[in-house]
């Protein structure tokens, strides 16, 4: 049991390195945005930052479960409603524990979460002599948490790096997230424009082709552009959207 919870958290480390790596690099403007919608968005999708010298992710196992996007990015109508911190990283702990209060009742399961986030693999002492399955589920509790740390700081760090090289600042996003969700829907290479008036910066963004994947989540391409005191860049993004609700991952 302990050796599912390295293997899912390794697993979606993976996929959030090769999100952060793709979507890290911004672009300043060199080209007319007519030319550059009909480059970026004439094909398929391509990943945040494609093109660019960015060395691939390392194969990562498959995590038992699929990955929620809910882990990786944030929801736009969230980001539109002024939200925009950043993805909080799956309950391990708490998954692990469920397991258990599964497969040996709540009881113990609640003895060993309290032991072992405070007192690590000491919390099976003081159980009956032949509780192995006690040892077990302790010792899947303190992976569980290891794992848990592991993710908390990868997320930390990937919020941080989010924050230092957004194209568009948190100010401006939930225009931005507004403006994306009225297109998020329509046909290749349609855009729109917006506007935040509390901060004077505007842009436009377009939406690539849908690339629908085996799992039914459905992936576009973004071209973004961001105005503001005389000064435009623009860069690349993408949204997908999971059981109904698109996500910026960005």
């Amino acid at each position: 049991m302990a050796e599912s919870w390295t293997v899912g958290a390794t697993a979606l480390l993976g996929v959030w390195a090769a999100l952060a790596a793709g979507c890290a690099t911004l672009e300043q403007a060199g080209s007319g945005y007519e030319a550059r919608l009909a480059s970026m968005l004439g094909g398929a999708v391509q990943p945040p930052g494609a093109g660019q010298a960015a060395q691939p992710a390392a194969p990562v196992a498959p995590a038992e479960e699929p990955v929620s996007l809910e882990q990786l990015g944030v929801p736009l109508k969230r980001v539109a409603d002024g939200i925009v911190a950043g993805p909080r990283p799956p309950d391990l702990v708490g998954k692990a524990a469920a397991e258990i209060a599964r497969e040996y009742g709540p009881g113990l399961a609640g003895r060993l979460v309290i032991g072992t986030l405070t007192g690590g693999l000491g919390a099976a002492q003081g159980l009956p002599a032949g509780a192995r399955h006690a040892w077990d589920a302790t010792a899947s509790l303190k992976a569980a948490a290891d794992e848990q740390r592991i993710l908390e700081e990868a997320y930390a760090e990937a919020e941080r790096s989010r924050e230092a090289t957004a194209l568009v600042p948190d100010k401006d996003r939930p225009a931005e997230a507004a403006a994306l969700l009225k297109i998020a829907e329509a046909p290749a290479q349609a855009e729109t424009a917006w506007t935040n008036p509390a901060t004077g910066a505007a842009g436009r963004v377009a939406v690539g082709a849908a690339e629908p994947s085996e799992d039914e989540t459905v992936c576009r391409a973004v071209v973004r552009e961001y105005r503001t005191n005389g000064f435009e860049r623009q860069g690349k993004g993408l949204i997908c959207r999971q059981d109904g609700v698109w996500y910026d991952l960005s």
